[in-house]
């Protein structure tokens, strides 16, 4: 299950950055980045570096994300010496 949504969502960031582009997108990504699939983490990059310039909407993609998990690391750097 979860290696088929993440090509989806690899092809999803290749197929739309045209759309997206002429809709003067902007895109970020929030998360655990880290833990997605090399290929998607290329293609976001890929994608986000297409989109960088624009002056509209941002899309905020919540990818690999938990509210709990932000929690747990926020204190972990507040607490770090």
């Amino acid at each position: 299950e979860v290696d088929t949504l993440m090509k989806y969502l690899a092809r999803f960031l290749k197929n739309e950055v045209g759309e997206l582009n002429r809709n003067r997108v902007k895109m970020e990504a929030i998360g655990q980045i880290w833990r997605l699939p090399d290929a998607v983490q290329q293609q976001l990059e890929k994608t986000k570096a297409a989109l960088s310039k624009n002056t509209g909407l941002t899309l905020i993609l919540a990818l690999s994300y938990g509210g709990r998990t932000e929690i747990v690391e926020a204190v972990r750097l507040a607490a770090a010496p």
